[in-house]
């Protein structure tokens, strides 16, 4: 390099960090960065020494994803290319966060009229219009086919409500274990663990109850009876395979990867898996496998973010969404695999939802965050043959659009067989295929079970410890005196904590916040602001308080550590004083 002999130096995210004492010794002529939605955190490391200590004439951000969760990561992206234009995160906010207020959950939005939010929406554009330029694969790729995405609805097993209230009621689990009898045998014991982490429990009781399960599980149709969403699954699964289609399934969770593996090989279908502790041959190489000519391998089973990027997976055609992520773009980034260059058929993608609050709320933040990007991105219209009459109709859609799903309630109905085969069927032969696949399945499941088999396993046929660790008595027997009473307090005191008040556990459910997710944050660089993080911690302290009683520990608790945390903010955030000689 000391020679300058090269026109371009391609390098990674890292050596940008490592071999800065180098690297930022020359005047670029351009620094481009490819994915660019890195920066999306100004204060991230990446992104303070790209943009504060490498000079250049011009820069330029490569990203599909421009906006993921807030304003102000667009605005951290507009600040690496023009620090001085787009100095202050807070004007920014404060000139355009208005109209998108309502997705935050200030309301402030309410009080604008439609033709306000379109004015200052409109402005915003005006503002990004300089310095973005959007293609979209429709523009570059005509031949490309379609894209569906549908939301398929299931309900939770008799097993998973048991669970889901539970944890919810008082903020433990009971778990099947075992003990050492006076005969030095093992016998059933149930142990009450607490969780630490309510909202990420009661996720993992939507995908399945299995994952609680220490002792192991048995290998047999339980794994399909005792969750909703596997349920749903196994009347998918068989249809797409005779059919002769290919899948790509992804999860959040590599612990629920194993139970999906144990219910594939129940089930005889041929996989691949992919997850974070997939070397990069291993990657390629089982990319290979899978895209070969007259492969075997019917499902690839991925994690959305270590399986989201740098595969091209277009040999499937059908994407199975098993649990969404809170940032849609990683979904996006994941369906992508399948819908893209070399794709020769529609792709459709299913994710898999259960009737669960929790998993309402997901999809719910992930559907305002995608309304937003659609208003500030799409709406914008930023390519060169745009017109002002085609972005303000747009823009207008999409605002009306917005009313007419705020209004319209939304009945979350479960799917049934028929409604099923006719969104996955592509032709009449193969609805009529899927019909014929559910009619011989009822018919062996009816010679073999009875006739009253229910496929989706009722309360009533949950395993009998369960049924025992729910009872009123047996949680008496193993959990302490003090918090029985303390549980008891709670759910007299809170009304939240009763699932007939639907009402308040929304609220709650709404407003949630601990320690895993500000962690899980920080990791992913969210917070572009020591401001954003200190709203994080004041909300959870908030919340602490405002739901247990002023004389309990947690309320004490969470004023201490409120308190520490103020301090420990403010002490980083005030300016290092220079050592003088």
């Amino acid at each position: 390099m000391a020679s300058m002999q090269f026109n371009v130096l391609l390098t990674t995210y890292e050596y940008i960090m490592k071999d800065k004492h180098v690297l930022r010794k020359y005047d670029w002529q351009y620094i481009i960065v490819d994915e660019g939605h890195r920066m999306k955190n100004a204060q991230s490391k990446f992104a303070m020494t790209l943009g504060s200590l490498y000079t250049s004439r011009n820069r330029l951000l490569l990203t599909g994803t421009p906006l993921q969760n807030s304003l102000p990561e667009l605005w951290s992206l507009l600040n690496f290319l023009l620090p001085t234009i787009f100095e202050s995160v807070d004007n920014f906010e404060q000139w355009f966060s208005k109209p998108f207020s309502h997705f935050t959950g200030t309301g402030e939005s309410n009080e604008l009229t439609d033709e306000e939010r379109m004015l200052i929406i409109h402005r915003l554009h005006q503002v990004l219009r300089p310095f973005l330029l959007r293609r979209v694969k429709s523009s570059v790729l005509d031949q490309l086919p379609d894209k569906v995405e549908r939301v398929l609805r299931c309900e939770l097993s008799g097993w998973q409500k048991i669970m889901y209230r539970r944890i919810q009621e008082g903020g433990s689990l009971l778990m099947e274990g075992t003990q050492d009898g006076d005969d030095a045998k093992k016998t059933t014991a149930f142990t009450a663990k607490g969780l630490s982490n309510i909202l990420m429990q009661l996720r993992k009781v939507c995908n399945h109850p299995y994952l609680f399960q220490t002792q192991g599980y048995p290998i047999d149709f339980d794994i399909v009876r005792s969750a909703g969403k596997f349920e749903l699954l196994d009347r998918m699964l068989p249809k797409l395979h005779a059919a002769g289609h290919r899948v790509l399934m992804f999860s959040q969770m590599t612990q629920l990867m194993h139970v999906l593996e144990d219910y594939f090989n129940y089930r005889g279908f041929r996989y691949l898996r992919l997850d974070g502790s997939t070397s990069a041959d291993e990657r390629e190489q089982r990319m290979f496998m899978f895209n070969a000519p007259d492969s075997p391998y019917f499902i690839f089973l991925l994690s959305t973010r270590a399986g989201g990027l740098g595969l091209n997976l277009a040999t499937a055609d059908t994407v199975v969404i098993f649990d969404s992520d809170w940032n849609p773009a990683m979904d996006a980034q994941a369906q992508d695999r399948a819908h893209r260059i070399g794709q020769k058929n529609e792709v459709r993608v299913f994710r898999l939802i259960t009737n669960s609050p929790i998993e309402e709320k997901i999809l719910s933040r992930a559907t305002e965050k995608l309304n937003m990007n659609n208003l500030v991105v799409e709406a914008g219209k930023f390519h060169a043959k745009s017109k002002e009459s085609d972005r303000r109709a747009m823009l207008e859609s999409l605002i009306k659009m917005e009313n007419d799903e705020a209004t319209e309630a939304d009945e979350a109905l479960v799917i049934d067989n028929d409604e099923l085969n006719s969104i996955m069927a592509l032709t009449p032969s193969e609805e009529k295929l899927y019909q014929q696949i559910d009619h011989d399945r009822a018919t062996r499941e009816r010679h073999q079970y009875g006739a009253h088999f229910n496929r989706l396993m009722h309360t009533s046929d949950v395993p009998a410890w369960l049924k025992e660790a729910d009872a009123a008595e047996s949680l008496k027997e193993h959990v302490d005196p003090d918090t029985l009473a303390e549980l008891k307090r709670k759910r007299k005191d809170v009304s939240y904590r009763d699932m007939s008040e639907a009402q308040d556990y929304y609220n709650i459910v709404q407003h949630a916040m601990d320690l895993q997710t500000i962690e899980d944050r920080i990791e992913s660089d969210e917070y572009t602001s020591f401001a954003m993080l200190e709203r994080d911690f004041k909300l959870m302290f908030d919340n602490a308080q405002l739901y247990n009683h002023r004389d309990s520990l947690v309320y004490h608790d969470a004023a201490e550590m409120a308190k520490v945390v103020k301090s420990r903010l403010n002490a980083y955030k005030k300016p290092k004083k220079k050592k003088t000689s």
